[in-house]
């Protein structure tokens, strides 16, 4: 059950950030028209599909997923910023931003069941468990 429950939770935002980074660099307008809102047209929206495609992969190996669920969560945190102060939640922005929220809340959640494989998230709940 518990191998089930991390591959869930490698799979929500291995879905929904795989989804995005393929809009991007398929150049469709929604993506376009959103990294011209932002000023990033077009070398940002290719970075960023690069930098979501890395952490799909990273998601999708079981050694490296919480690296990819570290990447996943930053990405997804940029995206939250940026609906938040220059985007907005209008007509499918709002969809996107709350693909965002999800999996951002998908990758905390792997990342805290596979902090062991993150040195200093590691010593972060280490330092935690011995004050307790």
């Amino acid at each position: 059950m518990n191998n089930l429950l991390n591959w869930i939770l490698r799979l929500i935002p291995a879905v929904i950030v795989g989804r995005a980074a393929l809009m991007k660099f398929t150049g469709a307008a929604g993506a376009v028209a959103l990294f011209s809102d932002l000023h990033m047209e077009p070398g940002g929206r290719i970075l960023i599909g690069v930098i979501e495609v890395i952490s799909v992969a990273l998601l999708l190996s079981p050694r490296l997923s919480a690296w990819g669920a570290l990447l996943c969560l930053g990405v997804m945190t940029g995206a939250v910023l940026a609906h938040t102060t220059v985007v907005g939640f209008s007509g499918p922005l709002g969809m996107l931003f709350v693909m965002a929220i999800i999996s951002a809340v998908a990758s905390i959640a792997l990342l805290y069941r596979l902090r062991h494989q993150v040195p200093f998230i590691k010593s972060m709940f280490d330092k935690q468990t011995q004050r307790d």
